[in-house]
């Protein structure tokens, strides 16, 4: 063969992929997505109403097949995978250029070839990747193309994007923002994916059909968003997606405190071969929602109650604007989506009757002759009043017609009581029970039924408050602390969920302050620091790791471990690397319990327990350098509280301590020193708690501390006084009417605080315990 000939081959060759790619690559660039042929060949309004003649569509469908086509040719070059991997998915789209020496080299291979056997070989090579070509474009096409967010030459289909808009109040923003995308639909099988995240809560609604709340809260600079198929919402015809985003611009205690308010989208829509992008902002319309208000606000670092106006909208929406927030690092939610259970609780009388305590979105489907002012009472007991549980008293005002509204903000109770003064006509209320999908166990324990109502409550709180994190109290701040955290992943360990365990520990981690002390609380930026808590960190890790032998979640937290080791050893004093009460730290908090200890001296002999928990706890866990090194530090810190602490004539630990003298001797902090084996001995230990007993302290003001009594009685293999205090304890809740677990509790005084707390599912793996003894006996 000529070089005159070669050389026009390969330029012919060169030419037709240079072609190939170059409208590849600027149908990569939106051509082949709807939005961007709307600006090249359409016209299309604000509401995305489309219009398409046949000889646009076929330009359209055209453009659609050139992309099929390249596609086409990388199938054909697949067995060069590690080449495919540094040039396609480098995201260049001059490096797509380099694939033609390979277009090149395979036709010069094909030409100088004259063997028919070679030819057949080639020829069946292409044929082999090119045969299977629905299986082929439907695989290689949304794995490789659209799942991978390839970016050949700014391919903007699956990149999400940042926007807002809206009327700015006082040099702020409403805090309700409604956003809506239209378009048009000719078929309904399409696939349909939703990528959704916020700084703030928001409400999800397609062609009106309720899909979800969010989002998942993350720890910055981390911001997760949520994935829906909404296949299922879409219709043939005209559809609306619309978004209602609460940005909040004061602390609380259930997320971060964002800066300024922003709605992430992202996503397709697959109609035909036509993909509709979600992402493109020139599409969604805003408007600020002038209507809706933050009213009272719930405690003092919760959301608000909301004020809503259903009977007035928005005059005007208006383009959303791209807004820049570089700063956050977007990362898919971790959890699976919060599952949805609806139903029909009775109603009779106004008042609403949940059965239980629980947690959700209240539903009013209404029919009126008159618009309608409703105030939405969030009740523990049955009762008509205008005294909410936790200002929990939403307000809105419905038209006159058919209509149908769902409560923005998650609100917890028993009973709703719904002052519907003079509206005319029926409101049929409904529930959305809401929370994590997770394993739960089954009462087996024994045929008693306060020990099954007592396992009840228990099971009813915890799913209550395991939400996108573990919530210390649902119907308040919805916070996530370390020591209600680590207590609800011991409830929920009995049935595995070690997923969802870890990422919560993972995120404690993620919230580390520089001098490695971590917080009291995550995801919130909240300024709190509990000494405790931050030990209880490390016996949290250490258990974790050992429940479900996971070495490799060891090594992760490696880091994260020494550094919070590190914190804790420059705040020991001489006397025997004793803590002090109060560290000097700013937002300081010595909180162990709601339960009184006597502080009044420099130690506080809890504080040191759970320094020594977690120094013994360092020194378990796997891939730790200095293991020895804990181990020492925490016997010395043992032998110290047993010569300082302890009093020998009592046979009890002091609640604090100096050199000289010895303060309180409190149930908590002994039922902490007989939960981690403290006491000299178990004779000891077993005399220390008759003693309490017979002083008739033998109950804590919460269940969180009335755990450790528990468990220093499963300790000393007293299973009878275990079980007779469980149901002394937990079983006084059930026959005073509890549904749920409280916050703070002694059968004596009553009931105090949230009526749902995290920290009091204890039985769930306390019966668990006492279950073994009895099958060792059979």
């Amino acid at each position: 063969m000529s070089l005159r000939k070669l050389f026009s081959l390969i330029t012919i060759f060169a030419v037709t992929v240079f072609v190939t790619v170059l409208v590849c690559g600027i149908a990569s660039k939106d051509l082949v997505t709807q939005e961007a042929v709307t600006l090249l060949i359409r016209k299309r309004d604000l509401k995305g109403n489309l219009s398409l003649n046949k000889k646009n569509e076929l330009f359209y469908v055209f453009v659609n097949w050139l992309e099929v086509i390249f596609w086409r040719l990388d199938a054909l070059f697949h067995f060069f995978p590690s080449i495919l991997k540094t040039l396609i998915w480098t995201r260049s789209f001059l490096n797509i250029l380099i694939l033609l020496p390979l277009l090149m080299v395979f036709s010069v291979i094909f030409y100088l070839f004259k063997n028919k056997v070679i030819r057949i070989l080639l020829l069946s090579i292409l044929v082999w990747y090119v045969l299977p070509v629905n299986q082929w474009i439907s695989t290689t096409y949304n794995n490789a193309l659209v799942n991978s967010g390839l970016n050949i030459a700014n391919f903007s289909r699956q990149q999400n994007r940042w926007i807002w808009g809206g009327d700015r109040l006082n040099e702020g923003y409403y805090p309700y923002t409604s956003f809506k995308f239209n378009w048009k639909q000719k078929h309904e099988d399409g696939k349909a994916e939703f990528k959704i995240g916020s700084l703030g809560h928001y409400q999800l609604f397609v062609n009106g059909r309720y899909v979800g709340h969010g989002p998942s809260f993350a720890v910055y600079p981390r911001v997760y968003y949520d994935t829906y198929n909404i296949a299922e919402y879409v219709l043939s015809g005209e559809n609306e997606i619309e978004v209602i985003v609460n940005y909040v611009s004061e602390q609380t205690h259930e997320y971060y405190h964002y800066p300024q308010p922003g709605l992430l989208v992202g996503g397709l829509i697959k109609d035909g071969i036509i993909y509709q992008s979600l992402s493109d902002w020139r599409f969604w319309k805003v408007a600020s929602l002038i209507n809706w208000e933050n009213a009272k606000r719930i405690s003092a670092d919760a959301g608000y109650a909301e004020i809503v106006d259903l009977t007035s909208f928005p005059k005007k929406y208006q383009r959303a604007s791209v807004i820049k927030l570089n700063e956050y690092k977007l990362e898919p939610r971790p959890l699976p989506l919060l599952t949805q259970r609806r139903e029909k609780p009775p109603f009779y009388k106004n008042m609403l009757n949940l059965g239980s305590f629980s947690t959700g979105y209240l539903q009013i489907d209404s029919q009126l002759k008159n618009p309608c002012l409703i105030t939405i009472n969030w009740l523990i007991k049955n009762q008509k009043t205008s005294d909410s549980y936790f200002n929990q008293s939403d307000r809105v005002n419905l038209p006159a017609g058919n209509n149908s509204w769902i409560q923005f903000s998650r609100r917890s109770g028993e009973f709703v009581y719904l002052d519907s003064g003079s509206c005319q006509g029926s409101l049929t209320p409904s529930f959305i029970h809401i929370g994590m999908p997770f394993d739960a166990l089954k009462y087996t324990y024994s045929g008693i039924a306060l020990d099954e109502n007592i396992f009840k409550i228990s099971l009813n709180s915890l799913i209550n408050n395991v939400q996108n994190h573990f919530e210390d109290c649902v119907e308040r701040e919805k916070a996530m602390y370390v020591g209600d955290a680590f207590q609800v992943s011991k409830c929920l360990a009995v049935s595995g969920n070690g997923g969802l365990i870890k990422e919560m520990i993972r995120r404690f981690a993620q919230r580390q302050e520089e001098n490695g002390m971590i917080p009291s609380m995550t995801p919130a930026n909240v300024k709190q620091y509990i000494p405790s808590y931050s030990l209880q960190w490390v016996v949290w890790l250490s258990w974790y790791v050992k429940e479900f032998n996971d070495n490799n979640f060891a090594m992760e937290m490696k880091p994260c471990l020494i550094k919070l080791m590190n914190w804790a050893s420059r705040r020991e004093s001489a006397l025997n690397g004793l803590l002090s009460n109060s560290l000097g730290e700013q937002d300081w908090w010595d909180f162990i319990d709601w339960t009184p200890i006597d502080s009044s001296l420099a130690y506080q002999t809890a504080l040191q327990i759970w320094y020594y928990r977690a120094l013994e706890a360092a020194s378990g866990i796997y891939g730790v350098d200095n293991a020895a090194e804990y181990h020492q530090k925490a016997e010395k810190l043992k032998q110290g509280l047993i010569n300082l602490a302890y009093d020998k004539r009592l046979g009890l630990f002091a609640d604090s301590f100096n050199n000289e003298q010895k303060a309180g001797f409190g149930l908590i902090t002994n039922s902490l020193a007989g939960m981690v084996g403290l006491f000299p001995n178990k004779s000891e230990s077993a005399n220390a708690y008759a003693y309490l007993a017979k002083q008739g302290n033998i109950y804590t003001d919460s269940p969180y501390s009335q755990s450790w009594v528990i468990e220093w009685l499963l300790n000393n293999h007293d299973y009878n006084q275990a079980l007779s205090l469980i149901r002394g304890y937990w079983g006084s809740m059930v026959n005073n009417g509890a549904s749920s677990v409280y916050e703070t509790y002694r059968p004596i005084k009553g009931e105090s605080g949230s009526y749902s707390h995290a920290w009091g599912c204890g039985p769930l793996y306390f019966y668990q315990k006492l279950a073994r003894p009895q099958e060792d006996k059979k």
